[in-house]
């Protein structure tokens, strides 16, 4: 604005101007207080609300923070439109938080539980009676790898002995409260002969009993020691012997088994027997 008695006279200085020009002052000292990082933060929001519409010259001061800025408006834009944010009013512009670099410290998420896979069949098979048995002494210890005959290979990976498993049954001695003990026999080819007895804790009422409760322990044992070698139990062949005539009648269905106890341990036994490729009772 200029005199009207002297027009190439200087316009009096504004008051207001001078009011903007010292807040503008007190601005520019405030902001050289603050760190880069809230420097950036700044720069960001002003940009971000439409007050820095360009960005101006850049100079070295927190180059790291103002490269990190530049990065983000250049790729920003390119997201797929999923991944954007809201439309925001006019002038206005939202920048989505990075998600955070994982630190070498930082554990990694947890993985959701897996699901148990069933278990192999186990070698035994859970009895329908409580077994008697208490206790197992082994008297003859089964030594790895006797000679071999000269006939017989060794097995193969997967597979049992070529030659049949050969297992002696004995009820033991009767107590005037029942049977105490029962003992089996076990030939394994190409091993020593092992000798294992029984123990009943609570008294088998009768011989028969004893004799199918050994016979069953004897069956898991061997089925156990098959699992242990990795042979398939369906490639073994099993002899079986006793000197309690009812068990091996009752097994082969000759004798006739109208005792609801000695059914459950027959049953117990024959699903055993099951399992191997083939057993037999020499001389039948």
């Amino acid at each position: 604005m200029t005199s009207p008695l002297n027009p190439n006279a200087p316009s009096p200085p504004d008051p207001s101007a001078n009011a903007a020009n010292s807040w503008l002052d007190a601005l520019v000292d405030a902001i050289a207080d603050l760190s880069p990082a809230q420097r950036t933060r700044l720069w960001r929001r002003l940009h971000v609300t439409g007050l820095l519409p360009s960005v101006g010259p850049v100079t070295d001061r927190g180059r790291r923070g103002v490269a990190r800025a530049v990065a983000e408006e250049t790729i920003l834009p390119s997201l797929p439109p999923l991944l954007s944010t809201p439309t925001a009013p006019s002038g206005v512009q939202f920048v989505p938080a990075q998600p955070p670099l994982p630190s070498s410290n930082q554990k990694p998420a947890s993985l959701p539980p897996k699901t148990a896979e069933p278990l192999p069949h186990s070698a035994s098979v859970p009895l329908t009676f409580r077994s008697s048995v208490s206790s197992k002494v082994v008297l003859g210890a089964s030594q790895p790898q006797t000679e071999m005959r000269p006939h017989e290979m060794s097995p193969l990976p997967g597979q049992a002995p070529e030659s049949p498993i050969s297992l002696l049954v004995e009820a033991g001695s009767q107590s005037y409260l029942g049977m105490s003990h029962g003992v089996y026999t076990l030939n394994w080819p190409g091993r020593a002969q092992q000798v294992v007895r029984l123990r009943f804790g609570e008294q088998a009422t009768s011989l028969t009993e004893a004799a199918y409760d050994t016979l069953i322990a004897a069956l898991e044992s061997i089925l156990t020691r098959l699992a242990d070698s990795g042979a398939d139990p369906d490639t073994a062949r099993l002899h079986l012997t006793s000197d309690t005539p009812a068990l091996l009648h009752q097994l082969t269905g000759a004798w006739p088994c109208p005792d609801a106890t000695l059914r459950r341990r027959r049953d117990t036994a024959q699903a055993l027997l099951a399992r191997f490729g083939a057993w037999r009772i020499p001389g039948e």
